[in-house]
């Protein structure tokens, strides 16, 4: 039987169990009244586009989505093997891969009010050089050719041995360094009314390892991406239960796919006002964010890690899905004995209770014969932030630094000097904006006195070290003393 008449054929039985789909479409549970509630899994058929693929990415991606689609919890996935054997069931058989119309077709079957479907847009694996390849190629071709070699006077007078330096040459040279490069389009279609109401596109690469090898990391890295945007196309949404200080309920847990870790975003009700004569709905606005804790199967606690209202029974949580990420600008005025001048300085940090940062700066450090020297600062640091007000918090850190102050030397050569200091303080942060806050704070930071400074000096084959050259004695650079900071702290929306 060719395509097209089993095409018609599973045409034709879907009419016939017209009567029994609409029985069973009646007993799907409707969506709650607020779209914002998840209260159910969402009922969803994934299944492969049309494609002449051959080399079986375009069933790996289909598998792919709907494994990570049920891993999510939030969905009740009918993939491929489900649906044949629901097909078995009403003497039907799936005709591989479909198109938009069987889909519909087959959803209704399957009482899905949603399909997804799968297209592999794109798949190639090529191999390509390493830089170095060129002595790995010469180390690699030498035994080979020994190796052929005793196996040629092994048996010799047999004539048709394969030389391996000869047959690398022949296949790909770079089969051990493989690019593999996948784009994949994932569709959602309504199976009511045939209409496409989302779709997105991902893509994924890896170079590196053996066909096989490059193949399964470039569809982990799929696997990532597909799951951000499966996130996406269906939040997590619900209610504040109720407000225990800094702890919420929400009555959503690991049955829907509730995981600890996640951020909620707070929102306040909708309400309506008035214009023109009609009677509009208006958004709330955001109130903070909160992370999961504790989870049951029915129920999570959150704890706000971020709020600018008060936040009350009764309120939106929505699952956000990008980290919740804070960058700071800050500056450090002189303080102490002196020889901590100024610096600016740029950190990225996560935007919790915990407080967990990498800097970046260029600070002004001032050294034993008066100069005062610039350089790159780095910085790591860790805290505890707790707030006692609500638009004011406390964080209490501590962390390490190191400082490269750079000047010349009695001979004129650019040198620079190595100074880490540990560093202990508090901040105190105002909340300005939902997403800045304002930073006050005062530090010690104790330090290793050095007076070795080093130069680089290149003989055009490679570069040395030398130490700095002082007439009277090398300057010593101490950034022990108290630091003041002030600064900005920004969170991403």
């Amino acid at each position: 039987m060719n395509r097209l008449s089993r095409l018609a054929r599973i045409m034709y039985y879907t009419l016939v169990f017209s009567t029994v789909i609409s029985i069973v479409d009646g007993q799907v549970t409707e969506p709650a009244a607020n779209p914002a509630q998840t209260v159910e899994k969402k009922r969803l058929l994934v299944l492969p586009a049309q494609s002449d693929d051959t080399t079986g990415i375009q069933l790996e991606v289909t598998e792919t989505v709907a494994s990570v689609a049920i891993s999510l919890g939030r969905f009740e996935i009918i993939d491929r093997n489900h649906l044949e054997d629901i097909l078995l069931e009403q003497d039907l058989s799936l005709l591989g891969l479909i198109d938009d119309s069987s889909a519909v077709s087959l959803g209704k079957i399957a009482a899905a009010r949603e399909a997804m479907l799968v297209s592999v847009l794109n798949f190639g694996q090529q191999g390509v050089p390493e830089k170095s390849d060129d002595k790995d190629d010469d180390d690699d071709d030498k035994g080979g050719f020994w190796a052929w070699l005793i196996v040629a006077q092994i048996f010799r007078g047999v004539s048709d041995i394969p030389n391996p330096m000869k047959w690398r040459q022949e296949t790909d040279p770079w089969s051990h360094n493989m690019q593999t490069q996948i784009t994949a389009q994932v569709k959602n279609i309504d199976v009511e009314t045939s209409e496409t109401l989302n779709s997105f596109i991902v893509e994924a690469s890896h170079t590196g390892g053996s066909a096989g090898k490059s193949r399964a990391t470039a569809m982990k890295v799929l696997q990532r991406k597909i799951e951000a945007k499966l996130r996406a196309f269906y939040r997590l949404g619900t209610e504040v239960l109720a407000v225990n200080g800094n702890e919420l309920l929400l009555p959503l847990g690991s049955e829907l796919g509730l995981r600890r870790g996640m951020v909620f975003r707070i929102i306040q009700p909708d309400r309506t006002e008035t214009y023109a004569g009609r009677t509009i709905s208006v958004p709330g606005d955001a109130v903070g964010y909160a992370r999961i804790g504790a989870i049951g199967e029915e129920a999570g606690r959150a704890t706000v890690i971020r709020q600018w209202e008060n936040i009350l029974p009764g309120y939106q949580a929505t699952e956000r899905i990008k980290p919740l990420v804070a960058g700071r600008v800050e500056l450090l005025p002189a303080a102490g004995d002196g020889k901590n001048a100024v610096g600016l300085a740029g950190t990225l940090a996560a935007a919790g209770p915990i407080d967990i940062s990498l800097g970046l700066g260029y600070a002004l450090l001032q050294d034993s014969g008066g100069k005062t020297n610039g350089g790159f600062n780095l910085s790591v640091s860790g805290g505890l932030r707790r707030s006692f007000t609500l638009k004011s918090r406390l964080l209490m850190k501590a962390g390490l630094e190191v400082a490269f102050p750079m000047r010349n030397d009695d001979e004129d050569h650019l040198v620079f000097a190595f100074a880490p200091a540990l560093t202990i303080g508090a901040e105190l942060e105002l909340l300005a904006t939902p997403h800045r806050d304002w930073i006050l704070g005062l530090g010690y930071r104790l330090g290793v006195p050095t007076d070795l400074w080093f130069y680089t000096e290149s003989d055009g084959d490679s570069d040395k070290t030398k130490q700095a050259v002082w007439n009277d004695g090398a300057p010593e650079i101490n950034p022990t003393g108290l630091f003041v900071t002030i600064g900005a702290r920004f969170i991403t929306p």
